[in-house]
Order: structure tokens, then C-alpha cells, then sequence
């Protein structure tokens, strides 16, 4: 066999690309382009396609493709017009959602003739916000609705808080509610109510702590317990139509024979005790308080034998008449620094006072009547200032007090 020179296969192989590139699309048999597919034919509602016609030999297109319309599509143009010619209805865009334009094609052929084009969603509008109280302004409750669309509202409800500012007798009051609400749209709200001034009550008056009478002065007499306690508080004011009355006196008689009665606690606006206000109190043990005492009336304590406490009143100025008498388990008693008077028989008969502290200097022969100290313990001692020594132990033995007396 004989062997092909390579060289020649090269140069055969050179010799053909060079007619392919040559080539003017005719064959020496004269072929003609072909379809590069098979054609696509169309439907009565579907286009068709004529494929690209090449060269078979350096397959470069020779007639471009194209679109063969559908049937409907000819009818249509052979008619001059769309034979189904459509409304495409669009609708408007809301706050939050797109809107479409509208639109127009040919249901026969199928045809887009106006294009229909989405619409931008509008966003809210929203309107002032509204507020609204409840009645009774513990809450408030705040709207805005959007001008768009009167469906979409934004709302919310907070309760309040209130700083009250009392009324007087002399002045109204007012309390201010304020709500304040989470939505950055919202502002806070104030609303501000009237109090009117207190009206001033007279008379008779009562409540859990007691009955009283009050006074057009705008103070009240505890005029005696509302109850059978053994306990009981004078308390420094009382609670009248929304004020409070403060308690300056205790009314003559107002526990007198009270035989339940064993502590009493006097307020700090009590400035006077009434006649025989605890007189014959038999069980009455313990008085407490009375900072504001300034004079304590013939009789108040007279025939409470079982007392044995009685506080320092700082500013007592009058004992009268008989206001200790026979109180016989009272062991010491002090006279404060504004004491000015001691009524006749004051301490008469308390035979148990053996301690008796005398801290004022304004005691006189005639503001110490007699009987003051009748009937003490035989061996009371009197601490007095030292420059009234003298004059004390001199006068103290002119009302009553025993012979035996000490005085430092």
C-alpha cells in the first residue's frame, strides 16, 4: 500500500476552505439555500414562523426569518380592521395597593392595541388626629382617618393620670388629667376640671372618729365619742366636705361618766379642754398628747381616781377650778412653763401626787387659789426654778400643800 503524503493532505484540505469561503451560495449542481427548520405554520389564534433560509454549503444566512401572522391576525388585516375589538377596564389605585390604567385589544386575534399600565399606590392622607375624653376623663382615646379612604383610621386609647390640687374655703380647686399616647402622631393631652370652693358647714356634724359642732371660724368642738371604745383619739381635724376642719376644743361634758373609757389621745390642735369633760371617767387610765392645750376647764379630770398618766403640755397657761380633784392615783404632775393660774382645789384630793414639777416662774399669791394642793401626798416634793424657791414653798403652803412638803 501506498503511503498519502501529509503534505498534500494539508494543502487539499487548504484548497477546499478556501472554495468554501468563496463560495456564492450556488453549487457547481446548482443547489439553492434551504430552510434552516421546518416552518412553522400558523393557527386560526397562534402565529407561525418561516425559519432563516441558509446556504447548504457555508450555511450564512441568506433570507432572515420571520413571524407568519395567525389567521385571525390576516383576517383582521384583510379586513382593515380588528374584527374583536375589547374594552380592557382599569381601576384606581388605593392608599396601599396599585392601580391599572385602561386598556383596549382584539379578542380575535389577540392583539394588544392599548397597553395597560400599573398605577402607584397613593400612601395615606391623614387628617388631624381627633381627641375624645371619657366621662369621667380616666381615659382618652385619639383618631386620624385618611383623606383617601374615610376605611383606613389609625386610633388609640391610654388612660390617664390626674394631679389634683384641693379646693379651700377660700379658693377652687382643679384637677388636671393628662394622657399621653405611644403613636408619634398623637400629642398629649391635658384637660383641666374645676373644683368649686368649699362651702363652709355648721353645726352638728359626724363620722367614725366622733361627733362635733362646727363653727362658722372653721374650726370644731369634739362634743364626744361616736362609740363604747376604751380607746379613744381626739383627732387633730376632721374631714368636712372635702376639707378638713381642725379640732380645737373639747365640749364640756363630753365623756363625762364614760365607764368604758381607759386611754385617751388628745390631737395637736386641741387648745381646750371643756368642764367635767372627762369628769368621773372611774376607768380612764392614760392621757396622752395635747401638745396644743393651752387651758383645761373646772372639773375636766375631776373623780377619774383610776388616772395615773397625765403627759407634760408644754403650753398649758390654766388649770381651773377643781380640774385634777380627786384623782388619787396621779403620782406626778408637771407644771410647764407657761402655767399662769392654778384654780381653787385644783389637785384637792390627789393623794397620790408626790412628784410635782414646776418649770414656769409666772405663779402668784393671786393666781393660785386656794385648796390648789389640799389633800396631796404628805410627802410631795415640789422641783422648783431655783429664783422662786422661796416664794413657791411659801405660796404652795398658803393653797394646801402639806407641812411636810419638800422643796428643791
Amino acid at each position: 500500500m501506498k503511503r498519502v503524503c501529509m503534505a498534500c493532505l494539508l494543502l487539499l484540505l487548504l484548497l477546499w476552505t478556501d472554495f468554501a469561503v468563496a463560495c456564492d451560495h450556488v453549487d457547481v449542481d446548482g443547489e439553492l439555500p434551504v430552510p434552516a427548520q421546518e416552518i412553522q405554520n400558523p393557527t386560526e389564534t397562534e402565529p407561525g414562523y418561516y425559519p432563516d433560509m441558509i446556504c447548504p454549503i457555508c450555511e450564512e444566512i441568506i433570507v432572515p426569518g420571520h413571524v407568519i401572522p395567525s389567521i385571525h391576525e390576516q383576517e383582521c388585516q384583510a379586513a382593515g380592521e380588528h374584527l374583536g375589538l375589547v374594552k380592557d377596564p382599569g381601576y384606581p389605585a388605593t392608599c396601599t395597593e396599585a392601580g391599572m390604567t385602561d386598556g383596549e385589544h382584539c379578542e380575535y386575534c389577540g392583539k394588544i392595541i392599548v397597553a395597560q399600565e400599573p398605577v402607584p399606590a397613593t400612601g395615606h392622607a391623614w387628617g388631624n388626629p381627633a381627641y375624645t375624653w371619657k366621662e369621667d376623663y380616666s381615659q382618652a382615646t385619639a383618631v386620624r382617618i385618611c383623606a383617601h379612604d374615610g376605611n383606613h383610621r389609625e386610633e388609640e386609647t391610654v388612660n390617664s393620670t390626674a394631679q389634683t390640687t384641693e379646693a379651700t374655703y377660700d379658693a377652687p380647686g382643679r384637677i388636671v388629667y393628662t394622657a399621653v399616647f405611644t403613636h408619634p402622631a398623637f400629642a398629649t393631652q391635658n384637660v383641666e376640671v374645676q373644683l368649686p370652693p368649699l362651702e363652709p358647714i355648721q353645726g352638728a356634724y359626724s363620722d367614725a372618729t366622733g361627733n362635733f359642732s362646727i363653727s362658722g371660724d372653721g374650726t370644731a368642738l369634739f362634743t364626744g365619742p361616736t362609740g363604747n371604745s376604751s380607746t379613744v383619739t381626739i383627732p387633730d381635724s376632721v374631714a368636712v366636705n372635702g376639707g378638713q376642719v381642725p379640732v380645737t376644743a373639747i365640749a364640756d361634758g363630753a365623756f363625762a361618766q364614760n365607764q368604758q373609757l381607759t386611754t385617751v389621745i388628745i390631737g395637736k390642735n386641741v387648745r381646750t379642754i371643756g368642764k367635767k369633760a372627762f369628769a368621773s371617767c372611774l376607768k380612764l387610765k392614760a392621757v396622752k398628747g395635747g401638745v396644743a392645750v393651752i387651758r383645761i376647764r373646772d372639773s375636766a379630770f375631776s373623780g377619774c381616781k383610776a388616772l395615773k398618766s397625765f403627759p407634760v403640755m408644754g403650753k398649758l397657761q390654766t388649770l381651773d377650778a377643781a380640774s385634777f380633784r380627786g384623782c388619787a392615783k396621779l403620782t406626778k404632775f408637771t407644771l410647764g412653763s407657761a402655767v399662769k393660774s392654778i384654780g381653787k382645789n385644783a389637785f384637792n384630793g390627789c393623794r397620790a401626787l408626790k412628784n410635782v414639777t414646776v418649770k414656769t416662774t409666772k405663779l402668784k399669791s393671786g393666781n393660785v387659789k386656794a385648796g390648789a394642793f389640799k389633800g396631796v401626798h404628805s410627802k410631795v416634793t415640789f422641783r422648783c426654778p431655783k429664783k422662786k424657791l422661796k416664794d413657791y414653798q411659801t405660796l404652795f403652803l398658803k393653797r394646801g400643800a402639806p407641812k411636810t412638803s419638800r422643796f428643791k
